[in-house]
Parts: C-alpha cells; structure tokens; sequence
C-alpha cells in the first residue's frame, strides 16, 4: 500500500470488503487523518474559546449521531475500517462525514456561515468534443471570518490535503472520487460504467438532520448507479437531509442532465446531448420556494457566465479546463467571489467518462496543473480527439 503524489494531490488505491476499504484508508492517511481532524478541532470547534468550543463540540456531533442512524450499515463498517486504521474515535470520523451537512442544518443561525461559490457544467452528445459526455466542476468554500473566527484558514487546509481515491469495492462498480483524509463520501466522482457526478450545495429552509449525509448518497451512486435514471432513482429513494444541485453526465447514454433536490423534493432535467450548468440555487420553481433569502447574490453571475462560455462549440477537455480558470470578475463590489475560479476554490475537476479518466487540478497554489487519472477497470467508449494535455493518466495498482 502506498500514497501517490501529484503536483499537490495525493493518490491511493483501496479494494476489498467494505471494512478493508476503510482500514487501507485510515492505514495509508493516517497522518492526513489526524492533521485534518486538528485543524477541525482548532479552526472551528475551539475557535471562539473553550466553553463555547465545547457548547458547539456537543451540538455537532450530537446532529451527527442523528445523521449516523440512516447510514447504510456497509459504510458504517467502512467508517470502523478507517477509525481502525486512523486510530481516530469513530465518533471524530463520523462527524468529519457528517460535517458538511450538519453545518448546513444550523444556517438559521447563521445562514451565510459558508460562502458558497461552486459552478459545475456537462456536455452531451454531439456538443461533447469526443461524442460521449464531458463535465468540469470547480468545487468552492469558504468560511465569514465573523463565523468561529475561521476565516480563510479552513480553505487552505482543504487545499493542501485533497485526495484522489481509485476504488475497487467487492460490491459494486470501481470508482474514483475526488475528496478528503478521512472522508469517505463521494462529492466529484467518476464510475467504471461511465456515469460522473458532481454536487453543489444549494441551500434550503427545509433542511433537516434526520436523514444520510448526501456525500454518502453520493457514494452510493458512484459504486452502484450505471446511469442517469439509476442516479435519480437513487436520490429520490433516499432520505435526504440539505439542499443540492447536482450535475450528472453519462458516456454510455451520451447524455447529461441537472437535478435539484432538498430534503423535500427532487426535480430531475430530462436527459439531453447538449449543454447544462448549474450553480448554488434552485432553477426549479417548486424548489426555489424553499430558497428564500438564502441565495448568494455571486450565484446568477457564475451561472450566466459558464452558459456564455458554452454557448457554442464542442467541449473537450482543454475548453472545460480553461473555463474552470476563468477568472472574469462579474462584480466589481465581490471581486473574491463573483468569478467562476474564486477565492474559495479548493480544486477543480473536468470529467471525461467516455475515455475513463478525470483530470484534477489543487488550488492550493497558482501554479498547479490538471493532473489525469484513470478510473479503475473502465473501458473507453469512444477515441479521444487531441487537443488535451499530451499525458498519461496515473494508473491504479
């Protein structure tokens, strides 16, 4: 077992039962592991003193522990392997795969605690530059420094600890997911039938924490979802607990489509061999009622900016790239934010499922590169044209 390093991205490969998925993971990260657990701990559990750390300490994971009840029991045994392998507390780990979620549940408090800055976008068919279905997401966050006094510094440390995971499940398709130490959710992954998937978070007043944390919904779809209809078949059946959007792209059915869900409703696009975007709100009327007041104004911007970027032509894998960085300020009064490549940009991802590769890129520093990867055991569904960055992807073991 071994870790892999990539201009700024760190890569492991897992295989086996659930339980060993895990224990190779908290075995290979567990220094990562720790650091970001730490950092958690530091940035924002004990951020604003001890009593009020230890306030904030229980609520967290006492959410998390409500969460916990609607994992699936294979990701629960997973979750054990990488505490096993960590030697982390379960019950640190658990909030770590929770954490996302959680803090979206108490946006009542505080509702603009995360800026939320995310722009994903798919291409199918014939508007996809090698006929299949193309994608890009730059994945954002970041923290008010008025919020547990946070600040910037919890940006940095997803920057400098993004993991790349290759996948072989006894059970199920083999996958790579694009996350964290410690983290076995899948929020930008890629499966070996050629379905790709990313999230965005779109906040909603429904929200609830009694439900799965929509990372491990994600997860499912990634080891077990072949296509589009599966993927939405998935989310409706679950018991969802924040707002999402959600971009998914099918080399097989050379289609791409939207879906907009909270933790009432899901309205899914119908499938199509053209071009979708999606941001951090509701397209949907229905959802967006759930959307009141809590729509970050930068959001519209960076929509109508990427559909302006993919208003003509094929995507291929160099254009998707290039409109991940794109770095247009669409409002002078929110230069950090009001651009597609931002402030709180963690990395960027640009999905080629026909060819089965992704390409991922850290933001940590200005001068990192989109880094290839293969999914394990995918078969090529059409020949990749050139113009991409004359490269191999880092193959699995």
């Amino acid at each position: 077992m071994t870790v892999e390093y990539h201009d700024g991205l760190l890569a492991i490969d897992l295989a086996g039962e659930p339980y060993q998925l895990g224990w190779q993971h908290g075995r290979l990260l567990r220094h990562e592991i720790w650091a970001l657990w730490d950092a958690c701990e530091r940035l924002i559990l004990r951020a604003r003193g001890r009593w009020v750390g230890w306030v904030a300490s229980q609520v967290l994971h006492g959410a998390a522990r409500l969460m916990h009840l609607y994992i699936p029991p294979a990701l629960r045994r997973e979750l054990q392997g990488v505490a096993a392998g960590s030697g982390l507390p379960y019950h640190h780990l658990l909030l770590l795969n929770c954490f996302d979620d959680v803090m979206n549940n108490f946006r009542v408090v505080d509702r603009l605690a995360a800026r939320l800055a995310c722009t994903a976008f798919a291409a199918g068919g014939a508007r996809a530059a090698d006929g299949t279905a193309i994608a890009g997401r730059n994945l954002d966050y970041y923290f008010r420094a008025e919020f547990m006094a946070a600040g910037a510094e919890p940006t940095r440390v997803l920057q400098r600890h993004v993991v790349v995971f290759r996948v072989r499940p006894r059970h199920g398709l083999p996958f790579v997911a694009v996350g964290w130490p410690g983290i076995i959710g899948a929020v930008t992954a890629q499966n070996a039938a050629g379905l790709a998937l990313a999230c965005l978070t779109s906040p909603a007043w429904s929200e609830r924490p009694w439900g799965t944390p929509l990372p491990l919904v994600y997860r499912g779809i990634a080891q077990f979802a072949p296509g589009l209809a599966h993927a939405v078949e998935r989310l409706r059946a679950a018991r969802r607990t924040i707002g999402n959007n959600l971009v998914l792209a099918s080399a097989t059915e050379r289609a791409v489509c939207t879906v907009e869900l909270s933790a009432r409703a899901v309205d899914a696009s119908p499938p199509v061999g053209e071009v979708v975007v999606t941001s951090n709100h509701y397209l949907s009327p229905r959802l967006a009622r759930e959307q009141d007041a809590l729509i970050n104004p930068t959001s519209p911007l960076r929509l109508a900016r990427a559909r302006a970027l993919l208003a003509e032509g094929p995507l291929d894998v160099a254009r998707a790239q290039a409109i991940l960085l794109d770095e247009e300020c669409l409002d002078p009064a929110a230069p950090q934010w009001a651009r597609l490549y931002n402030a709180g940009t963690i990395y960027s991802t640009v999905f080629e499922p026909g060819a089965g590769r992704i390409w991922v890129r850290a933001a940590d520093t200005p001068d990192r590169r989109f880094v290839p990867f293969a999914v394990p055991d995918a078969r090529p569904r059409a020949s990749v044209p050139g113009g991409a960055p004359a490269e191999h992807p880092a193959a699995g073991h």
